[in-house]
């Protein structure tokens, strides 16, 4: 018999449904979620190196294309970690940008260094929260980008224990 199948191998049927069905079980769909994430000991590596990555792109080394590269590098550690991974991996992006860059201000005190240098990786860590929400949309690149925009804004004039700080 010509078509005759061996048993136990199911009927495959093609349809509308059915290309449904396998994009909801895990085909990929764009979104920065769907991608499992780095083990815990890599995520952090990565987010350090994007913290020093945005740290390079101010004065004195001023290159300013790490100022793409260092979010960018984030977006890789905060994908597919929990809501406390998430800040665990934004924190240490926080102190390696905040701590390095804010290190003048050891010439007046290094106990205030250390504090603002720590409150503000603590916001950026919270609000990195927020940004690991937003991975999960269909269009996470650009929520992410307004996100930035967003925190910076209230960062610089808003309820933030620093305002008027524009290098937050």
């Amino acid at each position: 018999m010509a078509g005759a199948r061996p048993p136990g191998y199911p009927l495959k049927v093609i349809s509308a449904q059915a290309s449904a069905a396998s994009a909801s079980s895990g085909a990929r769909t764009g979104r920065a979620g769907d991608f499992a994430g780095f083990r815990t000991r890599w995520a952090l590596l990565i987010s350090v190196a994007g913290g020093l990555a945005l740290y390079a792109s101010f004065p004195p080394a001023g290159i300013w294309p790490l100022a793409v590269l260092g979010p960018a590098l984030l977006v890789l550690a905060l994908t597919g970690r929990t809501l406390r991974g998430s800040f665990g991996c934004a924190l240490a992006f926080g102190l390696a940008q905040f701590v390095p860059l804010l290190s003048w201000l050891v010439n007046e005190a290094w106990y205030a260094w250390a504090a603002l240098a720590g409150a503000e990786a603590v916001i950026f860590a919270l609000l990195a929260i927020g940004q690991r929400l937003l991975l999960r949309l269909p269009y996470w690149p650009v929520a992410v980008a307004g996100w930035w925009v967003l925190a910076e804004g209230v960062g610089t004039g808003g309820p933030t224990p620093f305002p008027g700080a524009g290098w937050r």
